[in-house]
């Protein structure tokens, strides 16, 4: 399926049996929530490593992504949105364009959105929060850049071995952190 762009929406939905969607534009919208049993795919239509700033692409605007249910979401590519995002079931893979050890360069490669705003994510019982590749939340350009602050509550983390994970902050209660994945 193919999401194109467009104007501000209050809310998407994705509670069906699962689908693999493309995007062709940017897309904002006050919360997207993906709510289902099963597995959920959302590709940027940037999908290869930025070294400079780039117009809104994939989710984008104030967004909130929230993911609920026992199923996977995964995000591919470059995803600008500055929302907050909650995992309160299943699991959420983030897939960025970077595939450097530590990418470095800047934090525009994140399929979480932009870290350098000030925001957080949270993953609680029952839900993990997985990188594919490491540099996910940006190691930002300077001392200045802001992260994102990364809460587990009762759920798991699993970063990528061998590769750099950067966070604002990173707060750990009652959880996994799983480094073989």
């Amino acid at each position: 399926a193919t999401m194109d762009g467009g104007a501000h929406k209050d809310a998407a939905m994705f509670d069906g049996a699962g689908a693999s969607v493309t995007m062709s534009g940017s897309f904002a919208a006050g919360t997207v929530t993906v709510d289902s049993a099963s597995d959920y795919t959302i590709t940027s239509s940037t999908t290869t490593r930025q070294t400079a700033s780039t117009a809104a692409v994939g989710l984008t605007g104030a967004t909130r992504l929230v993911k609920k249910g026992t199923g996977k979401l995964t995000l591919i590519g470059l995803h600008n949105f500055s929302g907050d995002i909650e995992v309160h079931g299943g699991t959420l893979v983030g897939d960025g364009v970077g595939d450097n050890p530590c990418d470095v360069i800047n934090a525009r490669n994140s399929p979480f959105g932009d870290p350098r705003v000030v925001r957080s994510i949270s993953v609680y019982t029952n839900a993990t929060l997985q990188f594919a590749k490491g540099g996910l939340l940006g190691a930002g350009t300077s001392s200045s850049d802001v992260l994102a602050d990364v809460y587990v509550y009762g759920g798991t983390l699993e970063p990528t071995p061998g590769k750099c994970t950067t966070f604002g902050n990173l707060y750990l209660a009652d959880c996994t952190v799983n480094m073989a994945s």
